[in-house]
């Protein structure tokens, strides 16, 4: 099995790349400078395509920039597929392209990083055939070293005194990058699950209590005490930090407002095992 991994140097990328090699899979890397999706070049696209089994497309960004995720997102993604589609078409072949999304993507959202998500899956799946097979994997909000939202989180963890937005009761259901990238590997070649399957932990709790457990289960303290904070007050401030980070914006406090829970019976099948427990998160 050969596979073109797309985003090996990110978060998941990285992991997905070791249990990929793991498997005795032979995997493909280009470096975001020989396929730069920002300016996606079609012959050194082709090029990779070579005896290619499966894509796995793990390129992804958190920006302010409404054009720029549209780009990264949906449209060099749709281009790169338009192309793998019909290579497979013309040499009779089978290839899977494994696009790795986000919980909630819609192409309809007033959140840019959801709707660019959204908008890609979309294009990628209307180009599904026998010989193009696509499959979407939305994960929650992940957890594993490496993650830039788990640094973020940790981080917040260590202070005694936490004011969050409406205390911080907003619903999540975190998922280990551990399980993520077994789903993943499970999918290549496997074409009896639905196009797109929600990767979602194995308990839901709000991020006030999320943080408290990441506070214990790290620096061995108690409880901070928390501060609930109006919800345009937190915006005020995000518009001031979203200066220094690309993780907190209007936009990601929206995404913690509206909820990030779905059901993970499908993701529990393909696994093979329930998700690994938030309370073993270290």
């Amino acid at each position: 099995m050969k596979i073109l991994l797309l985003g090996s140097s990110g978060f998941i990328g990285r992991h997905l790349l070791k249990a990929c090699q793991q498997n005795n899979f032979l995997v493909i890397c280009p470096t975001s400078k020989e396929l730069d999706f920002l300016n996606p070049n079609d012959e050194v696209f082709k090029d990779l395509l070579k005896d290619i089994d499966v894509i796995i497309n793990t390129v992804g960004i958190m920006s302010r920039d409404k054009q720029l995720m549209q780009t990264v997102h949906c449209d060099t993604p749709i281009l790169f597929a338009k192309i793998a589609k019909d290579y497979a078409n013309d040499f009779n072949k089978k290839i899977q392209w494994l696009n790795l999304s986000a919980l909630g993507a819609d192409e309809n959202s007033d959140v840019a990083f959801v709707k660019s998500k959204g908008q890609g899956d979309k294009g990628v799946l209307a180009l599904a055939d026998d010989y193009f097979k696509v499959s979407i994997v939305r994960p929650s909000l992940i957890y594993g070293d490496g993650g830039a939202s788990t640094k973020l989180f940790l981080q917040l963890a260590k202070f005694p005194i936490l004011p969050l937005p409406k205390g911080g009761n907003f619903n999540i259901q975190p998922v280990h990058a551990d399980d993520v990238v077994l789903g993943i590997v499970t999918l290549i070649g496997n074409y009896h699950y639905p196009n797109i399957i929600n990767f979602t932990g194995n308990q839901i709790l709000t991020l006030k209590d999320y943080l408290i457990l990441l506070r214990k289960n790290h620096y061995q303290k108690d409880k901070a005490i928390i501060i609930s904070m109006p919800f345009f007050i937190a915006k005020i401030g995000a518009l001031i930090l979203q200066n220094f980070t690309n993780l907190i914006s209007i936009d990601s406090l929206t995404l913690l407002k509206n909820g990030n829970v779905a059901d993970n019976g499908v993701f529990k099948a393909l696994i093979k095992q329930s998700p690994l427990s938030i309370h073993k998160f270290t």
